[in-house]
Protein backbone atom coordinates (compact mmCIF):
# COMPACT_ATOMS: atom_id res chain seq x y z
CA UNK A 1 0.00 0.00 0.00
CA UNK A 2 1.28 3.60 -1.30
CA UNK A 3 1.01 5.61 1.94
CA UNK A 4 2.28 2.38 4.24
CA UNK A 5 5.41 2.73 2.10
CA UNK A 6 5.47 6.61 2.71
CA UNK A 7 5.93 6.24 5.95
CA UNK A 8 8.06 3.35 6.48
CA UNK A 9 10.76 5.02 3.38
CA UNK A 10 10.03 8.50 3.25
CA UNK A 11 8.67 10.35 6.24
CA UNK A 12 10.67 8.28 8.68
CA UNK A 13 13.77 9.92 7.83
CA UNK A 14 12.09 13.90 7.48
CA UNK A 15 10.97 16.26 10.67
CA UNK A 16 7.20 15.89 11.58
CA UNK A 17 6.69 19.65 9.78
CA UNK A 18 8.57 17.94 6.50
CA UNK A 19 6.35 14.67 6.78
CA UNK A 20 4.14 13.94 4.01
CA UNK A 21 0.57 13.71 5.79
CA UNK A 22 -2.02 12.92 3.06
CA UNK A 23 -1.81 12.67 -0.86
CA UNK A 24 -4.12 12.22 -4.05
CA UNK A 25 -3.04 10.42 -6.97
CA UNK A 26 -3.98 12.56 -10.05
CA UNK A 27 -5.66 9.39 -12.93
CA UNK A 28 -3.19 10.42 -15.64
CA UNK A 29 0.65 12.39 -15.92
CA UNK A 30 1.27 15.63 -15.60
CA UNK A 31 1.55 16.97 -19.68
CA UNK A 32 3.52 19.30 -21.70
CA UNK A 33 2.61 21.21 -24.53
CA UNK A 34 0.91 24.94 -24.32
CA UNK A 35 -1.89 23.88 -22.08
CA UNK A 36 0.28 21.36 -20.10
CA UNK A 37 1.17 21.76 -16.39
CA UNK A 38 4.54 20.95 -17.09
CA UNK A 39 7.17 23.36 -19.75
CA UNK A 40 9.52 21.65 -22.16
CA UNK A 41 12.02 21.81 -19.65
CA UNK A 42 9.89 19.55 -17.62
CA UNK A 43 8.85 22.93 -14.98
CA UNK A 44 5.55 23.01 -13.02
CA UNK A 45 3.15 25.88 -14.60
CA UNK A 46 2.37 26.92 -11.23
CA UNK A 47 -0.60 28.90 -12.24
CA UNK A 48 -2.11 26.36 -14.79
CA UNK A 49 -1.64 24.06 -11.88
CA UNK A 50 -3.46 25.57 -8.89
CA UNK A 51 -6.30 26.77 -11.46
CA UNK A 52 -6.80 23.47 -13.09
CA UNK A 53 -6.58 21.09 -9.73
CA UNK A 54 -8.21 24.04 -7.41
CA UNK A 55 -10.59 21.22 -6.59
CA UNK A 56 -8.33 18.84 -5.60
CA UNK A 57 -5.85 20.66 -3.59
CA UNK A 58 -8.62 22.41 -1.96
CA UNK A 59 -9.74 18.60 -1.16
CA UNK A 60 -6.03 17.94 0.86
CA UNK A 61 -6.87 20.17 3.42
CA UNK A 62 -10.64 19.44 4.03
CA UNK A 63 -11.54 18.55 7.29
CA UNK A 64 -12.40 15.47 7.46
CA UNK A 65 -10.76 14.67 4.35
CA UNK A 66 -12.80 12.73 1.47
CA UNK A 67 -12.88 9.56 0.46
CA UNK A 68 -10.33 10.31 -2.26
CA UNK A 69 -7.75 11.80 -0.32
CA UNK A 70 -5.13 9.25 1.33
CA UNK A 71 -3.88 10.05 4.89
CA UNK A 72 -0.79 8.55 5.68
CA UNK A 73 0.13 7.34 9.33
CA UNK A 74 -2.40 8.27 12.52
CA UNK A 75 -1.43 12.11 11.95
CA UNK A 76 -4.48 14.06 9.64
Amino acid sequence: HLARAIGERVNRRLARFETIKRFLVLPHAFGTGPDGELTPTRKLRRSATLRRYAAEIEALYAEPPPERVTVCGNRA
